[in-house]
């Protein structure tokens, strides 16, 4: 990048009839074997709708080894970050065409490709999902990560998190009853988690540092939360921790 990008709306009372809605994300990227240096500026999405970073590997297609660096992305309501090899919009583990169902009770995570995703030194903000990642051995380094209820979502085996800022702004706890969560990890067998800051701001009263579903031994190590009754939470037998 050489230069900041901003996706901004005149608004409707300013705006030409003819004058275009910027509807796609700040940046997608479709191919494999791809680094994105920011080199200090900034992806900024100053309206409702706006994604930051989207990567899809939905259709068939699948992208792998996609490395985002040094800068900032930051957008309103939508996801900052949105990087997965078949995400099905329903929050299942895998695409549609796959027996989802059959493989969570089975407990199989060996569908889960090696994507080999990267974030590194990035500042990310929004006001609710900030980071969602899909695949197997992924990476976020030294990021500074602001968001809302369930700001960071991290799904796939081998992932390393590490060294990283969090900042949760806990509102109210949802319709469904799911707590604000600031890390959440599912089918995280064998990730590590060390050396990461977790805040939570707000209504902190029932929020969660970090979550674990469906991941068994996993490193948890040298993190701190401010705000938090207790550094992580285990939803159900399968999960577990080890260095903490």
């Amino acid at each position: 990048m050489a230069e900041d990008l901003k996706q901004s709306e005149t608004p409707a009372v300013l705006r030409l009839p003819h004058q275009p809605t910027p509807m796609d994300p700040l940046l997608t990227i479709a191919a494999s074997d791809v680094v994105v240096d920011l080199q200090g500026h900034a992806l900024l999405g100053h309206r409702s709708s706006a994604l930051g970073l989207w990567l899809n590997g939905a259709g068939g297609m699948r992208y792998f080894s996609v490395k985002v660096r040094n800068g900032t992305i930051r957008t309103e309501k939508q996801p900052v970050v949105f990087m997965t090899y078949a995400w099905n919009r329903k929050n299942k583990r895998f695409s549609e065409t796959s027996a989802a169902a059959a493989l969570a009770s089975a407990n199989v995570l060996n569908e889960y490709p090696v994507t080999g995703f990267v974030l590194e030194n990035l500042t990310l903000q929004a006001r609710d999902v900030a980071v969602i990642l899909q695949g197997r051995n992924n990476v976020i380094r030294r990021c500074t990560i602001i968001g809302g209820n369930g700001a960071i979502n991290l799904y796939g085996p081998g992932l390393v998190f590490e060294d990283n800022e969090i900042v949760l702004n806990a509102s109210e706890v949802g319709a469904n009853g799911e707590a604000p969560v600031a890390l959440y990890l599912e089918d995280a067998e064998g990730s590590v988690v060390r050396n990461n800051r977790i805040t939570i701001r707000g209504r902190v009263a029932g929020a969660e540092a970090i979550v674990l579903k469906n991941s068994s031994n996993v490193v948890v190590q040298n993190n701190t939360v401010n705000g938090g009754a207790q550094t992580y939470k285990l939803l159900d037998q399968q999960s577990s921790v080890r260095g903490s």
